[in-house]
């Protein structure tokens, strides 16, 4: 989950989970900690790459990185896709 506070705008809450079926638990902790900060826990999961096995360290420091170079200024994915990891 990344949570941004732009200066003068709204709060904008962003939930990733890159498993190929929805974790309930991981969604339920997320909206724990949203209510936890008093915003909205009304998430929904945001991104389409999904993860083929144990590599769920990798599309987290993928999207620590994504979001880095949004705040950077950059186009969200500069990174790029792995084409083998887009959901079909």
């Amino acid at each position: 989950m990344r949570i941004w506070k732009h200066e003068g705008a709204e709060t904008e809450v962003e939930y990733m989970d890159s498993l190929q079926h929805e974790h309930k638990g991981c969604l339920s902790q997320a909206q724990a900690m949203l209510r936890l900060l008093k915003l909205s826990d009304n998430v929904e999961r945001r991104n389409v790459a999904r993860q083929s096995g144990v590599d769920c360290g990798h599309w987290v420091c993928w999207y620590l990185e994504d979001a880095m170079r949004a705040f950077a200024g950059e186009g969200r994915a500069t990174q790029g896709w792995p084409p083998e990891q887009m959901k079909r």
